[in-house]
């Protein structure tokens, strides 16, 4: 048998066993995650508080551009009296505005995560 006989042998085999493996494989069930765009958040508060509302403001450490203000943004809104927020990557800032009995202390919580770091101003 000459040498080219011998590797057309061996590479029909291997194309014979590829194909075998691909007839029998499982369809695929990995589903790639859905991406979330963060939400816009402006630099500023654009209304004044409403009666029984007050602006509050947290430094935040870590915060760097838009994107951040805009997962910091959405970690707050989820909070339960949180109406309108903004946040300022350049002065390292974050404002609210939220009914007066929701506490300091547990939106600097929602806004400690990852790399951030909150406290009140």
């Amino acid at each position: 048998m000459s040498k080219h006989r011998v590797w057309f042998a061996l590479l029909a085999l291997a194309g014979a066993i590829l194909a075998i493996v691909a007839l029998r494989a499982p369809e695929p069930t990995y589903e790639a995650p859905r991406s979330v765009r963060p939400m816009k958040v402006p630099l500023a508060l654009t209304q004044s508080p409403l009666p029984g509302h007050v602006v509050r403001t947290f430094a935040v450490e870590g915060i760097c551009c838009q994107g951040c203000g805009g997962k910091l943004g959405q970690a707050l809104m989820a909070i339960e009296g949180v109406q309108e927020v903004a946040a300022d990557p350049l002065r390292g800032e974050v404002s609210a505005w939220v009914r007066a009995d929701v506490e300091s202390e547990r939106l600097a919580a929602a806004l400690t995560f990852d790399q951030y770091t909150a406290r009140p101003r």
